[in-house]
């Protein structure tokens, strides 16, 4: 049916952070697998890059291991999303990317990764709380750490920075953007 309706539409990724608790995938790669699968069957043609995976070190690399010995047809394309290593500056061998470089084959694009600029969790009283961690500052130099991870292996073909637009809230879940909501270009987006 998607095919159908976006017949232009030929790149795919079979599932999004997979690895993450909310997901029905979370401790079960092979149910990504049979995503995975079926996408690759239905679309010969597709390009079709595993399920992307978040950054938390061997969990990851145990994950991506099962979900590939369960796949019946070969990963050509790795996607990551490695906040944790850019933000955190888990480069190197630390990151969560090298480990990953390490353990596959083939391409690896970052398909979700950014500096995060503003963010703000709920608590358990209902109110929000800032971390701190996460300024202008701090996401500037995350900005400069998503380049560097890209250097790590001339296999990291693409980056998908997340996201472009600051979200409207001023106490917002999650803001990584290199503009701000009116448009306005942040110091970021010259990193």
């Amino acid at each position: 049916a998607v095919q159908k309706r976006y017949p232009w539409v030929t790149q795919f990724q079979a599932w999004n952070e997979a690895n993450h608790r909310s997901q029905p995938t979370y401790k079960k790669p092979k149910r990504a697998a049979m995503a995975f699968d079926l996408m690759k069957t239905d679309c010969k043609t597709c390009v079709v890059t595993a399920p992307s995976v978040l950054d938390d070190g061997q969990k990851t690399i145990n994950y991506i291991k099962a979900f590939d010995k369960a796949a019946k047809h070969k990963v050509t394309i790795w996607s990551l999303h490695n906040h944790i290593d850019a933000n955190r500056g888990r480069l190197g061998n630390k990151s969560t990317t090298k480990l990953i470089l390490r353990h596959t084959h083939g391409q690896l694009w970052f398909t979700e990764t950014g500096g995060i600029y503003n963010r703000w969790i709920p608590k358990s009283n209902g109110t929000l709380k800032h971390i701190k961690q996460y300024n202008p500052k701090n996401a500037k130099r995350a900005i400069k750490n998503i380049f560097k991870l890209a250097r790590l292996s001339s296999r990291v073909k693409r980056v998908y920075y997340y996201n472009w637009f600051a979200p409207k809230p001023k106490k917002p879940r999650w803001d990584s953007a290199l503009f701000s909501f009116t448009g306005k270009p942040r110091p970021l987006f010259s990193t």
